[in-house]
């Protein structure tokens, strides 16, 4: 059997895959189950700039927030189980629930629906959902899976309803398809509704060819949804490995073509020109222990990225809650560098970025700047018991979107 390729598996779930138990009691016997209880609370302060909604919680759903002046504490409980492989198939099933126990603001009416500021976030229909739940096919050199799946893509950040497909049966080339019919968020910070942006849903593309295995890559792509965008993109990644230590370093542009049908919330301004991004990062460290990064995005001129991040992103360096200037404004400039690291039950990430971009008014635009600080901290109290806070901070100019500080975290307890 041809070489596994990281990207795929793990080496165990590949080795698991090539010689996959015989018997489906077997399969589910050593199947893998996680489970996790959050106490979580969430604190948004406004500094300067009025309460607004970021895109429509209905459209663009993958960078919707509510910016205003909040506060909530809920309880969360999210469980999974994944079987172990039945020859080349496994499964799994995940759930998520949660519960509001305080508002600050009891009479506040979200956008999304609902009442009280926990349904500024948490507006799916129901309080449980499914999570990340699937069916997958692999046999060393050809993963498919299919159900909601959690895609590793530039381009994707939220769950999706459909099919993945990966193909390594080249040496050196990885080939990659996906559709997704629905997308949203089931996760601890936020649960939402699935949309369903087209009747045909969004399409995937690509091929990464290994020009030294690990070492250095491309990788081309088309991404579209017919009645709204066509997009196509590359990206070369490259890696220097020494002692211990790997320098990295990747850059990638796409460009999306928007059609007459582009969301009217995929940006705040512009929806329908054509949108692109530029993005660039480097990084040093150790894995496991640090790793430190600088990185550049430019986005388009008139419209940002338009509809390239309907299912948003991977690339920006901010909570996937922050980054708004970056994901709606346009002929954005940042400029940012980030910090982790790992000391045994101690994980620690700050990330600083200054965003510079145009901010339109009717006919008017106006150079601004707003610059993000992030701060995460994860302290495991025990194995099992962890606690969780996560800052953000937004700063200089509030034009198109206001500056604020937002907290959030908990206790988290891992079974």
């Amino acid at each position: 059997m041809k070489k596994v390729f990281s990207i795929i598996c793990a080496l165990a779930l590949s080795v698991q895959a090539s010689f996959g138990f015989e018997s489906i009691d077997e399969a589910l016997k050593n199947g893998v189950s996680k489970g996790d209880v959050i106490l979580y609370g969430n604190y948004v302060g406004l500094q300067k700039g009025g309460a607004t909604a970021i895109g429509d919680e209905s459209l663009g759903l993958a960078h919707y927030a509510y910016l205003g002046n909040l506060g909530y504490l809920m309880g969360n409980v999210g469980l999974s189980y994944t079987s172990g492989f039945y020859k080349n198939f496994r499964a799994s099933i995940g759930f998520r629930a949660v519960a509001s126990f305080y508002d600050a603001h009891a009479g506040f009416f979200p956008p999304t629906g609902g009442k009280g500021d926990t349904k500024a976030d948490f507006f799916n229909q129901n309080q449980a959902a499914i999570a990340e739940s699937f069916i997958e096919y692999f046999d060393g050199d050809t993963s498919l899976k299919t159900g909601r799946i959690a895609i590793a893509n530039d381009w994707v950040n939220v769950l999706a309803d459909g099919v993945w497909l990966r193909n390594r049966s080249f040496e050196k080339l990885l080939l990659e398809a996906f559709w997704v019919n629905d997308f949203g968020r089931i996760d601890y910070y936020q649960m939402t509704r699935f949309y369903r942006p087209t009747k045909v849903g969004l399409y995937h593309t690509g091929l990464k060819y290994y020009i030294l295995n690990d070492a250095l890559s491309a990788r081309i792509y088309t991404y579209f949804a017919p009645p709204i965008f066509t997009a196509v993109g590359g990206r070369i990644d490259g890696k220097i490995s020494f002692l211990d230590f790997d320098l990295k370093g990747n850059v990638g542009y796409a460009y999306s073509i928007e059609h007459k049908n582009a969301l009217p919330t995929s940006n705040l301004i512009n929806a329908g020109k054509d949108g692109n991004a530029l993005y660039a990062q480097a990084s040093f460290g150790l894995p496991n222990v640090f790793d430190i990064a600088v990185g550049y995005i430019h986005t388009g001129k008139e419209a940002g990225w338009g509809s390239l991040a309907i299912m948003g992103n991977s690339i920006d360096p901010f909570f996937i809650w922050g980054g708004k200037v970056l994901k709606t404004q346009p002929n954005v400039n940042l400029i940012y560098a980030k910090v982790a690291t790992k000391v045994e039950r101690f994980n620690f990430l700050i990330t600083y970025g200054a965003s510079f971009y145009d901010y339109i008014s009717g006919t008017k635009i106006t150079k601004a700047n707003q610059n993000e600080l992030n701060l995460a901290m994860e302290i495991g109290f025990t194995r099992n018991v962890i606690g969780v806070i996560n800052v953000l901070n937004t700063h200089l100019d509030s034009l198109g979107v206001p500056t604020m500080t937002q907290v959030n975290g908990g206790l988290r307890l891992t079974f």
